[in-house]
């Protein structure tokens, strides 16, 4: 197993992790070969989530499942919130985690983590302001984990908070833009990202059918949006030149509306986006039979 000792792979592993499938998996590698553990994972719990089971990303040899559970209830039997009570940020040793559940109960538990190949672990907790927690574990069978690999795991910790919180806040937005897409698609609305020079860049569901089939949008080959009406074309163009141009001053702020089209009815609302160099178009699609086939 090679053993990495820069700690900057795990950093960056971290900050990578959201955008891979499975979560956060070269990470969980990494830190498992730098602490050359048999298991490395994060589990994930929120809060409110009543009975829900936690999530769990592993890397190696998993833990059974039944002793996760029996260790999980022995937990809460002693304590309601166990987890609520681990200092965050905080390494925690085997031998600590034991302690809370007290004998004889510990005892028992230390015979299921042997029977599992358990000997050693490190755990530290992390807790994000949405109400989501997150524990990175790391277990060996048989060896002590040293001083400076159990620094290595707090080192990173703050790390995964930062990302874990940009990831459920990414997750949030996603579900509402989800939602909302939903919405407006069932009133005939879509939407249109276009770049200074009037090409595509992205497009809702809806809006992306309009142009496909070509019925009062299209794009052209080098991307540019078009109006199928030349004079609708002629006044679309210049609305983009407009609110594309910088040194139109207080008229590139302007909101600039448009009908390109009567059969089908299709009607546009331009206006500059919050990301500089982009122009947003909100369109309003009436077909005469309904809704564009896919």
């Amino acid at each position: 197993m090679t053993v990495i000792l820069d700690d900057n792979d795990l950093v960056a592993a971290v900050y990578d992790g959201p955008f891979e499938q499975p979560l956060w998996s070269t990470f969980l590698d990494r830190l498992r070969s730098a602490l050359r553990a048999d298991y490395a994972a994060i589990i994930f719990r929120a809060h409110d989530a009543g009975a829900q089971r936690p999530v769990e990303l592993v890397s190696g040899k998993r833990v059974a499942p039944g002793l996760r559970a029996l260790w999980e209830e022995e937990l809460h039997r002693s304590e309601p919130q166990p987890y609520a009570r681990l200092r965050d940020g905080r390494v925690y040793d085997l031998a600590e985690l034991l302690d809370r559940v007290g004998e004889p109960r510990a005892a028992i538990a230390r015979e299921l983590f042997a029977a599992s190949g358990i000997g050693e672990l490190r755990m530290v907790r992390l807790t994000e302001p949405s109400g989501v927690s997150a524990g990175i574990y790391c277990t060996r069978e048989r060896g002590e984990f040293r001083s400076a690999e159990s620094a290595l795991l707090g080192k990173v910790a703050p790390h995964l908070r930062r990302a874990l919180r940009s990831h459920i806040a990414l997750e949030r937005e996603r579900s509402r833009f989800s939602i909302a897409s939903e919405v407006v698609e069932r009133l005939n609305f879509g939407w249109i990202a276009l770049n200074a020079q009037g090409c595509v860049v992205d497009t809702s569901p809806e809006a992306a059918r309009v142009l496909r089939h070509g019925k009062g949008l299209k794009a052209a080959r080098n991307g540019r949006l078009l109006a199928v009406d030349p004079a609708a074309d002629r006044r679309l163009a210049a609305a983009i030149r407009l609110l594309a141009d910088p040194s139109n001053g207080h008229q590139r702020a302007r909101t600039q509306a448009i009908n390109v089209s009567h059969d089908p009815w299709m009607e546009l609302l331009l206006n500059v986006m919050a990301f500089a160099g982009f122009i947003g178009i909100a369109m309003y699609h009436k077909h005469p039979n309904g809704k564009l086939p896919d």
